[in-house]
């Protein structure tokens, strides 16, 4: 049970800090003076950071399921 806590607390901060950095990228591409040559890389980051977050949330799930079986 206390690794499940320690995982969910290790998943939780990293969760928040990829969403920190989510909404800083969107408030940058957001910026309507920002070059269009400086959206593309923005963009790339932004579906990283999603994939990231994604991983994040379903690793979660799984060990929320394990943990109801249990």
């Amino acid at each position: 049970m206390h690794e499940c806590m320690e995982n969910e607390s290790r998943t939780q901060v990293g969760y928040e800090q990829i969403m920190t950095q989510l909404e800083e990228v969107v408030g940058k591409i957001e910026n309507p003076e920002l070059p269009l040559k400086d959206v593309e890389p923005l963009l790339k980051q932004a579906k990283e950071l999603i994939s990231q977050a994604r991983k994040q949330l379903e690793g979660f799930r799984t060990d929320f399921e394990k943990a109801l079986e249990q």
